[in-house]
């Protein structure tokens, strides 16, 4: 519901371009209120600097997208820098979609 009204305001203000963030803050809000529902459930750290630096690049990234005529470049060297601050954990993501994939296919 969140999503939808945040796309209607955001895409009135600042037309198609106005999806992205609305996008962004609709599922940022979905994960901060799992990340606060499984407190309880399962023992997870979550490094808030770590979230802060890795939020403030992707807000970055929407700002370059929607303020910048020549975006490609800019955004393009800041998904990188996100994907190698975590790649540790793409790279972990990655082994375990893969050991399952081929555990599969031996079957």
């Amino acid at each position: 519901m969140l999503n939808l009204l945040l796309t209607y305001c955001f895409i009135l203000a600042w037309g198609p371009w106005g999806v992205t963030p609305a996008s962004f803050l609709g599922l940022l809000l979905v994960f901060l209120l799992r990340a606060y529902s499984t407190r309880g459930l399962l023992e997870v750290d979550f490094h808030p600097g770590w979230l802060l630096l890795n939020l403030a690049l992707v807000l970055a990234e929407i700002f370059c997208i929607m303020r910048l005529e020549n975006w490609v470049i800019p955004v393009t060297v800041l998904t990188a820098i996100v994907c190698a601050i975590n790649f540790r954990e793409i790279f972990s993501m990655l082994n375990k979609l893969v050991g399952k994939f081929l555990h599969r296919k031996k079957e």
